[in-house]
Order: structure tokens, then C-alpha cells, then sequence
């Protein structure tokens, strides 16, 4: 495993990262790419797949593995509440191009919704509450508005701390792949 590490040390840092924008700021889906030099045997994809599964925690499905082509998909669950993590390895002009891809799952969607029509909510009720007691309408509305805005940012910040674990854990996972790669070339280049 060591000689992965230090393989991959000099590999440049993957292309694209996390989708920005959506409700919370980021989409949650996260994109990672990288090509290395050399194509790695299709003898190895066996490692490949069991770094892929142990650091996803999914078995997952292998789509196809074509000479030059693995595939694997989490698939996430049936109705789409967890994410869905796809992996691709293409052999192409001497290279070897890694892509990783997470969807988010449905429950990103959800806790949107959810965190809108409860603000929503809790805004409307602390406004009524300010209005019961005396206040003006002004205070009321202000008091609803910050009552949405602290819910609302409460659930950004969970949401971008959970996007960024994952990125992280993918970019690992990208880095240690590539470093696979190179360990299989160099060793193809062995006498």
C-alpha cells in the first residue's frame, strides 16, 4: 500500500471538484477526473474494484469491464434517498482517465423542501406570536424572516459539511486509484 502512496504523490490534483450552487449553496453532486500516463492492465481491476467498494462501503454493480473500460455504479438505494456513486476507468492513446461522479440522493431535495416549508412555517407563527403579544408588524415580519434565515442557514451548513466529507473521501479514493495505475504501469515496464 505504501508504494500506492508514493505513486500517486506526483500525480497533478483531479479536474473539476463540487457542483456549486442549488438551494444550499452546493448541488451535492460531486465530479472528479484524472489522467494518468499509461494504461493501467486490465489484470488489476480486480484491486481497483475492492478499493472502489471498500472506500464507497457499497458493493455496488459492475456495469462493464470491456479490455479497455470498468465501470462500477452504487446505484444508491431503490427510491433514491441515499447518493449515488458512479465509477469509470477508460484505456485510451496511452493513458489511463479515472472519473469519479456522486449524485445526490433524494434527501438533499427533501431537507430543501422541508427546511422552506418549516421556516416558512415557523416564521409565520413567530410572527404571529410577536403580533399577539403587542408587537408591531414590522417586528413581527423580522422576527419570521429570522427565524426562516436561521433554519435555513442551520441546514446549509450541515449540507456543505457533508458534501465536503464526501468530496474529500472521493478525492482519496481518486488518488489512490491513480496511484494503482501508476504501480501497474511501472511494474508492465519492468524487465
Amino acid at each position: 500500500m505504501e508504494h500506492v502512496r508514493e505513486a500517486a504523490k506526483g500525480l497533478e490534483p483531479p479536474a473539476a471538484g463540487m457542483v456549486r450552487g442549488g438551494f444550499f449553496g452546493v448541488t451535492g453532486r460531486i465530479e472528479l477526473e484524472r489522467i494518468v500516463v499509461g494504461e493501467v492492465s486490465p489484470r488489476d481491476y480486480a484491486r481497483l474494484l475492492r478499493e472502489i467498494r471498500e472506500t464507497v462501503g457499497r458493493s455496488g454493480q459492475l456495469n462493464e469491464t470491456l479490455d479497455r473500460l470498468l465501470s462500477w455504479d452504487s446505484r444508491g438505494d431503490s427510491r433514491g434517498w441515499t447518493e449515488r456513486v458512479q465509477v469509470t476507468v477508460i484505456l485510451k492513446s496511452g493513458g489511463t482517465r479515472i472519473r469519479i461522479v456522486e449524485y445526490p440522493g433524494n434527501d438533499e431535495r427533501f431537507l430543501g423542501m422541508l427546511s422552506f416549508v418549516l421556516g416558512g412555517l415557523a416564521a409565520v407563527v413567530a410572527g404571529a406570536a410577536a403580533h399577539a403579544l403587542g408587537g408591531s408588524g414590522v417586528v413581527a415580519l423580522l422576527g419570521g424572516a429570522a427565524v426562516w434565515g436561521g433554519g435555513y442557514s442551520a441546514l446549509r451548513g450541515l449540507n456543505r459539511r457533508k458534501v465536503r466529507r464526501h468530496f474529500r473521501t472521493l478525492s482519496q479514493l481518486l488518488d489512490r486509484l491513480s496511484g494503482y495505475v501508476v504501480s501497474s504501469v511501472s511494474r508492465a515496464l519492468q524487465p
